[in-house]
């Protein structure tokens, strides 16, 4: 498979899987719309004065020579199977009706008419017809479109990043943002005033993430795993039928292992669970009725797929996948970067989380003691205060300085703050996350979620025979050590 870069050295990492072209290093790396659309149609063919290519084009000005070459170009892109694009800029610059990459703008190049280039920004309408234009260019060819990077959800960048994104489900274009599969990673960024480029450690992890994406852009069907709390073929009860967010995370892990091995790729959708309104995720329109999207358990589910994509494309489900779906595999570490993109806290739900822990710092040298003492108290409001003085005992065992003490037990928070307990603690009430409907329950319990995954370790105790999936999850996406303290 050939690909072609039409982009920064951000890109280069894919090159680690594919075969690229040379057009990236022998024209341009170039970086709005407009310069996209003229380096590709020059390289489809489109006439340029030698002169000036020698200005426009990122090589020819660094070299101080005019392209030569065009027609290897052409050829080039003719063996591309797959155009990768990256819109990194909305500044555009313009002179003589060429569209210039930016460097020209800068003296030490000698561009001899510095002062006539006209710089200015495209408008949201410039950008969603020159990406229409570029899908019609690349007609014939797979397209990825991918944006820049950033460190934080608000800027001219960011912005420009969800106009992309926005764009790109408008017109069934696939689109990657890198940052959403880094966010959860270290050292993945150069350190630099403005950022613009990976670390070592960067470039590994995006080269797996593009493979991906590339890889996904050749599977001819789809399989999209609408997440809710309730399906109509598993009436839920007070007793069975609800999965909290541990059963939650496995099955999407799980799907996405299904899928490596599979001729579909996965799309999730959170939007219709009342998690959706904390976490940054893209709404899926569904073509059928929400309603009527059935809930296939771990042993059927292949069988169902396969079935199902006899007769269609796209097949629209909820699913259930058993601990086997943790089992170790090749495709672990993309595995984990696919799935933390899902569990993003937005702004306003960062900005209440970093509010609330401000007497708890620093997270990362805490240890979270959870104790999970079922779905009695936390979903039928039964409780039994017959083994409080018991659970207390082994708390004060296992407490430290640092430990933080979480639970699905309100009424054993109640009493170990009566009996006068500094460990750490907040003062909300959670809900179950498969079956409470409660907003700020919900916000509570994923506020919990998301304060276990930044801590030095986690020590859980369990009135069931197995470990919590709540922060067994939380184990295996973000590594921090786990003990049972049964």
């Amino acid at each position: 498979m050939k690909v072609s870069i039409f982009g920064s050295c951000r890109q280069q990492p894919l090159l680690e899987h594919y075969t690229g072209t040379s057009i990236q290093e022998a024209l341009t790396y170039p970086h709005y719309t407009k310069e996209i659309i003229q380096a590709i149609e020059f390289c489809k063919g489109m006439p340029i004065s030698t002169l000036t290519t020698q200005h426009c084009f990122r090589t020819d000005i660094l070299q101080n020579s005019p392209i030569t070459n065009q027609a290897d170009l052409q050829r080039e892109y003719e063996e591309s199977d797959v155009i990768v694009v990256e819109i990194a800029s909305r500044t555009c610059y313009e002179w003589n009706h060429v569209f210039m990459h930016h460097i020209t703008t800068e003296e030490q190049y000698g561009f001899y008419a510095r002062e006539q280039i006209i710089q200015r920004e495209l408008s949201d309408e410039e950008i969603e017809a020159d990406l229409w234009r570029i899908k019609q260019l690349v007609q014939g060819k797979k397209l990825l479109i991918t944006s820049h990077i950033y460190t934080k959800e608000q800027g001219k960048r960011y912005e420009l990043i969800k106009l992309i994104e926005r764009l790109c489900l408008k017109y069934d274009i696939a689109f990657l943002s890198p940052s959403e599969y880094l966010v959860h990673e270290t050292d993945v960024y150069q350190e630099e005033p403005i950022l613009a480029h990976y670390t070592d450690k960067g470039k590994e992890i995006i080269g797996h993430v593009y493979k991906d994406a590339i890889d996904n852009l050749f599977k001819p069907y789809t399989v999209v795993l609408v997440v809710k709390q309730q399906y109509e073929n598993f009436p839920q009860t007070s007793t069975s039928n609800f999965w909290g967010i541990g059963d939650m995370l496995r099955s999407i892990y799980g799907m996405y292992k299904k899928s490596k091995y599979s001729n579909y790729k996965l799309r999730v959708d959170l939007s219709h669970h009342p998690i959706a309104p904390f976490l940054i995720h893209s709404t899926t329109t569904l073509p059928v009725d929400l309603h009527t999207i059935p809930f296939v358990v771990n042993d059927e589910i292949d069988r169902y797929i396969h079935t199902a994509l006899c007769t269609q494309n796209t097949v629209y489900m909820g699913v259930h996948c058993n601990l086997q779906a943790y089992h170790s595999c090749e495709h672990d570490t993309l595995l984990k970067i696919l799935m933390k993109r899902h569990i993003r806290p937005n702004h306003e739900f960062t900005s209440f989380m970093n509010e609330y822990v401000q007497h708890i710092q620093p997270l990362s040298s805490a240890t979270v003691l959870h104790y999970r003492l079922g779905d009695s108290e936390l979903v039928n409001g039964i409780i039994d205060t017959n083994k409080l003085d018991t659970y207390y005992a082994h708390l004060l065992t296992h407490m430290t300085e640092h430990s933080i003490l979480l639970t699905d037990s309100s009424v054993f928070k109640s009493f170990v703050k009566e009996k006068g307990c500094t460990i750490a603690m907040f003062d909300h009430v959670i809900g179950h996350t498969g079956y409470d409907s409660s907003y700020d329950k919900i916000k509570n319990s994923l506020f919990e979620f998301f304060i276990i995954s930044k801590v030095k370790q986690i020590k859980t105790y369990s009135i069931y025979e197995w470990i919590s999936g709540f922060v067994y999850s939380i184990h295996r996406l973000f590594d921090i050590p786990l003990v049972s303290i049964r």
